[in-house]
Formats: C-alpha cells, structure tokens, sequence
C-alpha cells in the first residue's frame, strides 16, 4: 500500500554536525519528483536510487537535518513492499541551521498521520457473542497444540545430504512419518520438515542441521512453536479489526456476508453452467464464497486461481491436504508464476534466482566497474574542448577579417546589394500582411454569408458579407500587385549580388583573408574530430551501462554538455557499482533471503495450512484471495493464520468426506470440540446466506456404481455420474465389489498391544494388491486402524507407501482401492469407523475400482446408527448394481490366478 503526500512550499535540508555522506546539494538532485518514503520512529528515510537517506526534525522545527546516508539493503525493499508513503516536495539544502529561510517549517504531523494509514486498524471493541467466538478460538488453539501426537520414529543410521537436508534410514518395520511432517531428532531443539520418505528412508530438510546427529536414535513429530504462536496472532488479528478480511467474524458469528458482485470474467476452459455458477460466485466474492463439491473437480477451482491471479492480485492455494494443493497447482497454465511453499521446490527456485541473479549482477557490476575506469579519460576531453573553444575563437576572427576586408573593397557595390536587400524584406512583409487581410475578409465573408438566411437578422447579415467581399477583393488585389513588386525586387538583388561578388573575387585583400579563413575552418575541423573520437569512444563505453541522450553534432557546447552529464552520472554509477557488490556477497550466501522476494513476485502461492501460517516468507506477504481446496478436512485454527491476510476466501470441498482427525478429552467444551472436529466448511453451509454456497456435483472420476453409492449414502442423491467408463477386470463383474468375510471361520479381529488387527481380512488385501500389480493398476490399500495397516504392509514385505490409514493418507486418487473395514466382532463395535465419512472418504478415491472386504453381517449390527445405516446402504446397492463375493471364493481363485 502506498499514500502520497505533498509537502507545499519548500522543504530544507540541512546537514548534521557529524553528517559524512554526499554534498547537500547533491541530495537536493537525488530528491527531485516523488520519492518512497518510510518512517522510522522520529527519523524519515527517503529511499533514492542510489541512497537511503535518514533525516530528523531539527529543533526548531524549520528543516530536516539530514543525519546519515547509506546504500541500500535487501530489507529496505521488503519494508517499501508493506507500505511506504510517496512524497513530493520542493528541496533545499542550506550549510548551517542559522541560514534556514524565515517562516521555513517541516510539517511532520502530517507524515505521521499518513504513515499512520499504513498501521494495523485500531483495536476494535467486539460484542460478546464475537468475543466469546476468538476466546474459544484460542482455547481451540491451545488444545490443538496440547492433543498434537508425538509418536518416534526409531532410526539406525544418519547421513547429510546436504547443506541442510539429513537421509535417516528407520528401524526395520517402523512405518515412516508423512511427508511434509515437522519433525525433531529426540533429545534436540532443531525442527525440520519431511521432504521425502522412500525405501525406509526419511529425508529431512533443517533451517538448520544440528552441530551433531546421532547415527542412531529417533525422530519425533514436531509442532514448531511459531505454528501456534502464529494462531494466536492471526486471533488477534480478527479481535483487533487487522484482518484483511474484515467480514470474517460476521461470516462464522452472524453468519452475514457482502452480496456476491457481478462479474463478466470468462473462464478458459469450457466449464458445464453448474461449475461457471460456482467459479462466477468464487470470483465475484467480496468476503466469503463457498463451493460444495466432491473430489476429482480441481478443474473449476484451477480456473477460479487462474482467473483471479491475473484479474486483481496474488492467491494463495493452502490446505492440510498436499494433494489437494499439488492438484490445484498442476492445474494451473505454465504462463503463471507459481511458488510452492512447504518442500524442495522453493528453495530450488532460489538457487536457480540467485544463480540467475548472480549472473546479471556479474555482467552488470562488471560494466559498472569499468565505467568507472574512464574518470582519467575526463582530462583529455576537457583538453580537447579548450582545443575546440580556440579554435572556434580562431575561426570567428577569420569570419570577421574576411567581412571587414569586403566592406572595404567593394564600395558601391555593397551599398547597392544593402539597399536592395532592404526593399526586399520591406515588400515581403508588406505581401504578407495583404494576404493575412485578404484571408481575414474571406473568412468574416463566409460566416456572415452563413448567417444571412437567418430570420429578422439575414438582411444585416448579407449586407455585412457584401462588405467583407469588397475588402477581401481589394486585400486580394494589393497582395497581388505586391508579389509582382517582390518578383522584381528579388531580381534586382540577385543581379546586385552577382556584381558583388565579381567585385571581390580577385582583389588581393580579399583573396588573402578567404585563405586564413578556410585555414581556421579546417583547423576548428580537425579539433572538433579528435575531441569527437574521444567523446564517441566515452559514450560508447557508458552505453552498456545507461544510453546517453542526444547531444548533437560535436561541438564546444555539446562536448562540454557531455562532460557536465558524465560528471553529474558518473557518482550514481560509482554507488550502482558499490551496490552491485553488496548485492553479490549478499547472494553469495544463503539463497533463503530470496525466499521472500520469490513469493512476493509470484502469480499463485501454494502452501500446506502448517507452512501457510508458520513460514515467514507467506505470513509476511498480503494475498489478495485465499483458495482452500479440500476444506472440508480444514479444522478452523488450521484455517486462521492464512485466511486473515487475505482480502477474500473461497473454501472448495466435500463437508461429507472425513472431517479433521483429532482426540479430545471428553471434557472439552462443545463450542472448542466444534471448532476442532467439524471443518470450517461443514460450519459456514447451513450458516451462510444461499447465493454465497455454490454446488459442483457432477462426478467424473468415480465409477458409476461407486458414485451412486457415494451420492445415495453422503449427498442425499444429488451427486451425478456423469460419462460411462466400461469396467474390465478378470474376476470383479462390477466396479464396486465386496469380499464379505462373515462365513470365515477366522474371520474376527484380534485385539493386541499394538491395535486392533484382521489376519484374514490382510492377508486378503495383500493378495488383492498382488492381482492388481500383475495387471498393472494403480492401488492403494486403506484401512482404519494402524495396526492393521502395519499388518498388510508385512505380508506384502515391504515398507509401502501404497498402504495406509485413511486419515495418515494424502496420495490421490488411484485406479483401485482397497478398503477393509477389520472391525469383525459380536458387540457391534466399529472403533474410529463410528464416522461413516471415513470411509467415505476412501470410496471416493477409485477411478476404476473399489473392492471392499470385510464382515457384513458384524458390520450391519455396528453399535452405531449412523454407521450401521452406512453398511445397509452399501449392502442394498452392492446386490443391486455390485459385485458380492464370499471370502473363500475370492481366496480360491486368487490362489489360481497366482
């Protein structure tokens, strides 16, 4: 943001006692038009090309004492990004306090009123529904910290990769941490974040490696504490009225938003009218907007982002979900800067800027340094011009000896030529004035003319047009008789001028003083050339470096307006120089200064919730639109920190998919459990006026039988399947299949220390997995219990990021899935299954398949309603458009087709 300010009458500048930087005068040119500025407790700073000048109020309040000058930092354009005030001011510089004009004055309050503009809002007094909602916020805070699991990672071998990155091989069977998980090696302050988990061994990038890595030991989960310090602050942002989006508590507490603007922004992808609904609300949101919409529809979100980035300033892209943000980016056309926050990627980036960087500042520093070097070149020139300047001397005496010598040579000649030449310019002026009469009277003529059928007044008017006529006649006829005149005139002085120089031409005198002349001329000639080759040779130099302007042809008055430029220039480029080299071993460090400036410079910024509230690169930059894909499994403190920096927002989700996972003690208040269990999507739907809640339920990526299951089960039918995939798999007859377990005689789960697990229900699920690598697809297994995940994952043999929990997964979609469901009990308990969206969450993963094991008859005696209505549904629709098959079946021909 920037405010501009004009300082009237004449603001002045007087140097402080111990000032050491450039002449006053000198400060005075740098300040000529609009300069940033920024203020800095009692000191003003003006930002110039070369310079930072820091000035104070003198004691009088008559001037600026201009206290230091120094080069420019790479802070100082981060501080002119957030805010700075554009002034304008008329400048003087005097040498001491005592010679400051009388009535001279600084108005300084009124700087500080417009600076004050720039300030964070001042606290807003909020009513108690509002302040109960941001206390129970930070409780929610709060408690989301203290619930954050801590499990270990047990390792047995560490090695550096890098400047920062630290490869940790892990204990065999201990299953990896997520990527992008903060993370701390047990015993150690450093926190570092998952970049990569493959083949048992994690990699994690350290802000900074620790002084020493035991070979062996453990890694922790990690909650850095800016993360939560970070909440808190955006809470205080919302209680202070400092949030960008202002109407963000009227949303979650009055549930009121500003009507939705029309917009006439055209996508540029074909979208169907229901998502062109969704992406015209998106963008003509002024606060809020919400779209409903299920998985596998990134592609009106990535139009919104599109649109929106090039339409009115930087998105960010964040979720707890880095699929989803990855999703969105991808999307996106290449045209578009586009940062990701959170991995390897922007550090890349800044390594490949600084080498960019690095390059141009090598070539220019260069090109500086050496213009530099022509300074001695300046005695030369200024050699050359007094050669020209007596030259030109030399000439103007030979010009006039030559003049003098004619004049008295010629007599009556001269005379004769002198008094024709008199009459000529007499009668040229004459026919000039008769021709601007004669044009006048047409004109007045053809008005009047004009005018003369107007009614009453016609008669006069044509009487005057009579009038002008005559007088134009008459004018015409003098100009005529005088360009007969000027004709002669111009003969007889062409005739006087040939009888001049017949005069001339071979009298001695003459002839002599013609001879000095021409030696003069080529004299000044070869003076004028060689202070030409030095002046070409000092222009061409600079031309790299700043063009210079048009001087002319050579000669003493543009010779010596080059010096006075290369002189006055010549300062600036010393300064550019002495920066450049700053600039280089400034980036010859650490790239992550450029982190801030890459973001800052980029069209769309994608972050996780964590990196989006915790980097500092993003929770210093303003965004002008906040885009949550996959909101409906962003908790509301998760959601703080990047939504209040941006002008707008628009959640995109499913509320039906799984909701954000976390264990409270049941002795957590409702208000604090709702915030933490149910997403800010699912909260802001029922609560938001309609035309801010958009609906994008098409579905193309679920196989039809699978999203009519999802449709009747979650969206109360209004999902659609759209397009027909044709299903072709060697023993499934449908796209949604079920292994029903309940005739198996070990069929049931066990219970041990590590969690619950089902041997039959795994083993079933391996040997799917195993089918479906042989007829190369695209699988994952999801279950939801760890301890079951640990067990398929040893009878596949390997450590598998194919095998997971619902809730620990973030990898897409895939062309099957997997699901087992494990509970198989006579209580009729289902465990973290009791949420049917769990599971619902999984279905909406397939592409192509969906294979469900599990015990239907235990399943639909679960204890809970809402889960053993899910397991009827699902049994109803299986009969009807799925594939039911017994487990033994299924182990019968999985043995045959291995």
């Amino acid at each position: 943001m920037q405010v501009a300010v004009d300082l009237r009458g004449t603001t002045v500048l007087v140097p402080a006692r111990d000032y050491r930087g450039p002449d006053p005068q000198q400060v005075v040119h740098a300040l000529r038009g609009v300069v940033p500025a920024t203020l800095r407790g009692d000191e003003l700073l003006l930002h110039t090309r070369g310079l930072v000048l820091h000035l104070g109020v003198s004691a009088a309040q008559d001037a600026f004492l201009l206290l230091h000058a120094r080069k420019p930092r790479l802070g100082d354009h981060d501080q002119l990004s957030r805010g700075c005030l554009r002034l304008s001011a008329t400048w003087a510089a005097v040498r001491l306090p005592q010679d400051v004009p009388p009535g001279s004055q600084v108005d300084w309050d009124l700087l500080r009123r417009n600076w004050g503009l720039l300030a964070p809002a001042p606290r807003v007094e909020r009513d108690s529904a509002h302040q109960r909602f941001l206390d129970e916020l930070d409780t929610a805070v709060d408690t989301a910290r203290d619930l954050a699991p801590r499990p270990l990672f047990g390792y047995t071998a560490a090695e550096p990769t890098g400047p920062k990155h630290c490869a940790f091989r892990l204990a065999d069977g201990v299953r990896p941490p997520t990527r992008n998980a903060f993370v701390r090696i047990a015993g150690e302050d450093s926190i570092g974040r998952v970049t990569a988990t493959a083949d048992g061994v994690v990699t994690v990038r350290f802000d900074a490696l620790p002084d020493t890595i035991p070979t062996r030991g453990r890694l922790q989960l990690a909650t850095p504490d800016v993360l939560h310090a970070e909440r808190h602050a955006a809470v205080e942002l919302l209680r202070d009225g400092g949030a960008r989006n202002p109407a963000l508590l009227r949303a979650f507490i009055d549930h009121q938003a500003e009507d939705i603007a029309p917009t006439d922004d055209e996508p540029t992808l074909e979208l169907t009218p229901e998502q062109l609904d969704a992406y015209r609300t998106a963008l003509g949101a002024r606060d809020i907007a919400l779209i409903v919409s299920t998985p596998g529809t990134t592609h009106t979100t990535s139009q919104v982002v599109d649109t929106a980035a090039r339409r009115s300033g930087r998105v960010l892209v964040t979720s707890t979900s880095n699929r989803a943000v990855d999703d969105v980016l991808a999307s996106l056309p290449k045209d578009l800067v586009v940062v990701r926050v959170g991995d390897d990627q922007l550090e890349r980036r800044a390594d490949e800027l600084r080498a960019e960087v690095l390059a141009g500042v090598d070539r220019t520093r260069g090109l500086h340094h050496r213009v530099g070097e022509l300074r001695p070149w300046l005695p030369q020139l200024d050699q050359r011009i007094r050669l020209v300047v007596d030259a030109d001397t030399r000439l103007a005496v030979a010009e006039q000896a030559l003049e003098d010598v004619r004049a008295q040579t010629t007599g009556r000649a001269r005379q004769v030529v002198d008094t024709v030449t008199g009459q000529v310019g007499e009668l040229d002026q004459a026919l000039r004035a008769a021709r601007r009469e004669a044009s006048k009277a047409t004109d007045k003529q053809d008005r009047a003319a004009d005018r003369s059928a107007w009614p009453v007044l016609g008669a006069w008017y044509k009487q005057r047009a009579d009038v002008h006529m005559h007088r134009a006649e008459s004018a015409g006829g003098q100009a005529q008789q005088l360009a007969g005149q000027l004709g002669a005139a111009q003969v007889d002085q062409h005739q006087a001028l040939l009888a001049l120089q017949r005069a001339t031409r071979t009298h001695p005198a003459v002839v002599q003083a013609g001879e000095s002349l021409l030696a003069a001329r080529r004299h000044r000639d070869a003076c004028v050339a060689d202070a030409a080759t030095i002046a070409d040779h000092l222009v061409g130099a600079v031309a790299p470096v700043e063009e210079a302007p048009g001087f002319g042809p050579w000669d003493a008055d543009s010779l010596a307006a080059l010096r006075g430029w290369l002189l006055e220039r010549m300062p600036v480029w010393q300064a550019r120089a002495n920066l450049l080299d700053d600039w280089h071993g400034a980036l010859s460090g650490s790239a992550e200064r450029l982190h801030p400036e890459l973001v800052r410079c980029a069209d769309v910024v994608g972050a996780d919730c964590a990196a989006a509230t915790a980097r500092a690169e993003v929770t210093g930059t303003d965004f002008d639109l906040v885009v949550v894909p996959a909101a409906g499994r962003v908790a509301t403190p998760d959601l703080l920190a990047p939504v209040v920096r941006a002008r707008r927002a628009v959640l995109v989700g499913d509320h039906r998919q799984l909701p954000p996972a976390v264990e409270l003690d049941p002795a957590t208040g409702s208000e604090v459990r709702q915030l933490l269990t149910a997403s800010a999507l699912e909260q802001l739907i029922p609560a938001l006026p309609p035309a801010h809640v958009r609906y994008v339920l098409d579905q193309r990526r679920m196989p039809r039988p699978v999203a009519e299951f999802v449709s009747a089960a979650f969206h109360g039918g209004r999902l659609r399947a759209v397009g027909e995939r044709e299903h072709h798999d060697p023993y499934f007859r449908s796209a949604l299949a079920f292994v029903d377990t309940g005739k198996a005689k070990d069929r049931q789960e066990t219970r041990g220390e590590d969690g619950v697990t089902n041997r039959l229900e795994a083993t079933l699920l391996a040997a799917l997995a195993g089918h479906f690598t042989r007829v190369d697809r695209d699988w994952v297994v999801l279950v939801a219990h760890d301890a079951q995940a640990e067990l398929v994952r040893s009878l596949l043999r390997k450590g598998t990021d194919q095998v997971s929990t619902v809730d620990g997964f973030d990898g897409g979609a895939r062309d099957v899935v997997l699901y087992g469901f494990t509970r198989s009990n006579t209580t009729g308990a289902t465990g973290p299954q009791d949420d049917p969206r769990r599971a619902g969450t999984a279905f909406t993963l397939a592409t192509r398949q969906l294979v469900l094991v599990g015990d239907l008859d235990s399943l639909a005696a679960a204890k809970n309603r809402d889960f053993a209505a899910l397991v009827r549904t699902l049994r109803s629709h299986v009969d009807r458009a799925g594939d039911l098959r017994p487990a033994a079946e299924v182990v019968s021909w999985l043995g045959r087709a291995e």
